[in-house]
């Protein structure tokens, strides 16, 4: 019997590509891309803009900026989680990272390097600055593209308004074993599109549709371009956001960088109508993905199988009917009675089971906490509102 082989992720090259010339090559390229997020939620990349000595240029900054010492990277504090300094867990001992914000903008990236190095250091700077602004090009295309093969054109400005950029760099240590070690935990991102870039150590993973594991080996100077819940709840599930993790052996440290591009805050994910119809019913109610990260690093959002569906995907889901009713006096007799109500618990989320959603029956409610719920009813809004429930979690 021969050897089977090894799934990989398509491979997919952006050189001598331009957003501004629509040719035969624009118009075939995005066509794998299309299929490529459609089928495995990311592919393999290669982009020229970015030359190989710059490549050597960001590892060697990673390498030093990491090499600093724990209280000096612990002033990488951010309000917005995971944007700041990640590491130190005891699930994940190898795993350690830094966020810079808006790093494609020069001053943004030359602050956050003076909060590390108070005197300056303008080759890190420089150097994280023009590969972040290079890279989100890449970033860039692959989103016109998205919009362009869905006939989502009208939303561009929007959407490409929608975002800032989160660079995000990483560190695993070897675990010093031949043994594969846990380096970050099986997910999803949450944002619009990341992009990967890795030293010459493997490590990711990426889980198919099927539920198969990809070891990704990308080439020295390739990129790995992966969706985020926030694309695939704009896009109605048109595309796929591929769940990964990093496993480690051997020796050698890994380096990466990932370049996110993230819904500004306030931004509200919200579907468009043309990509919800009879055959795509919509999934997700609209939310505002600041508040979706707050979610999500809750107990309850880490033990959630899929965050996002926990978060914005009624239990029987309008099957049966819930009454109004009232209360008529007259008389001058007093009226006694008892009620014994059966009331979720603290933390519980009231969620449609996938058996009582079809087309005949679309999602009407997202998920929710009903002591959550019930706060918002005895609010003015929820007193004013005809439903207090389609107000709170209508879809």
């Amino acid at each position: 019997m021969g050897s089977e082989i090894p799934l990989k992720l398509p491979f997919i090259d952006f050189t001598n590509l331009d957003q501004n010339t629509k040719n035969d090559d624009w118009n075939s390229t995005k066509s794998q891309v299309h299929r490529a997020l459609e089928e495995f939620g990311c592919f393999e990349a290669t982009f020229a803009n970015i030359p190989p000595d710059l490549q050597t240029s960001v590892f060697d900054s990673l390498q030093e900026l990491f090499d600093l010492p724990l209280q000096t990277k612990l002033k990488n504090r951010s309000t917005k989680p995971f944007h700041g300094y990640v590491g130190q867990y005891p699930m994940v001992p190898l795993y350690e990272s830094m966020g810079i914000d808006d790093a494609p903008i020069p001053d943004k990236a030359e602050s956050f390097t003076k909060i590390l190095w108070p005197e300056g250091n303008p080759k890190f700077s420089k150097t994280i600055q023009e590969f972040s602004e290079k890279l989100s090009k890449l970033d860039q295309m692959v989103r016109i593209m998205i919009l362009e093969s869905l006939g989502l054109e009208k939303y561009m400005d929007e959407h490409m308004g929608s975002t800032n950029y989160l660079l995000r760099v990483m560190k695993y240590k070897g675990p010093e074993t031949n043994d594969s070690k846990l380096g970050l935990n099986s997910h999803t991102d949450k944002n619009i599109v990341t992009i990967l870039h890795q030293n010459q150590v493997d490590g990711l993973e990426v889980q198919t549709k099927s539920g198969n594991w990809i070891k990704v080996q990308p080439s020295p100077n390739s990129f790995i371009v992966m969706i985020g819940d926030s694309l695939y709840a704009w896009t109605n599930g048109r595309l796929h956001s591929p769940y990964h993790q990093v496993m480690m052996s051997g020796d050698k440290a890994r380096y990466s960088l990932g370049l996110f591009s993230i819904p500004k805050a306030g931004y509200v994910v919200k579907a468009p109508p043309e990509v919800v119809d009879e055959e795509h019913p919509l999934i997700f109610k609209p939310f505002d993905h600041v508040e979706f990260l707050q979610f999500y690093y809750t107990e309850a959002g880490q033990r959630a199988q899929s965050a996002l569906k926990t978060y914005c995907g009624a239990w029987t889901n309008g099957r049966l009917h819930s009454p109004y009713h009232q209360v008529m006096m007259s008389g001058d007799k007093a009226r006694y009675s008892l009620g014994l109500f059966s009331i979720p618990k603290a933390g519980y989320v009231v969620k449609a089971p996938p058996e009582v959603v079809d087309e005949e029956h679309p999602l009407i409610f997202k998920p929710f906490d009903h002591v959550e719920f019930l706060q918002f009813y005895y609010t003015e809004a929820g007193q004013r509102a005809q439903s207090a429930l389609k107000t709170y979690c209508g879809v």
